[in-house]
């Protein structure tokens, strides 16, 4: 999480929480960096996750949802289900 420090026009100070969302790349949720449940690292790349669950499926299989556009929906994979939104479990 980074910090933004805005001085105004007045010379008061502001400070501003800028705060990362990610899709969990199981079931496509957008989920706060600082909320996630859980957190993988495959190839060097960081994934979070809504929920243990989905953590969990990753973990088991992460070639399967790493390194795939965010939404993507492939018919060849038995783990893909689409909800007219993103993949879902």
């Amino acid at each position: 999480m980074e910090t933004d420090i805005i001085i105004n026009e007045e010379n008061s100070i502001t400070i501003v929480k800028r705060i990362e969302f990610e899709r969990d790349p199981v079931c496509g949720e957008v989920i706060s960096s600082e909320e996630a449940k859980g957190i993988s690292v495959y190839k060097n790349a960081k994934y979070y996750f809504c929920c243990r669950t989905c953590k969990k499926v990753f973990d088991n299989n992460p070639s399967a949802y790493a390194d795939k556009e965010e939404g993507h929906y492939d018919p060849g994979n038995p783990n893909d289900f689409l909800d007219g939104r993103f993949r879902i479990l």
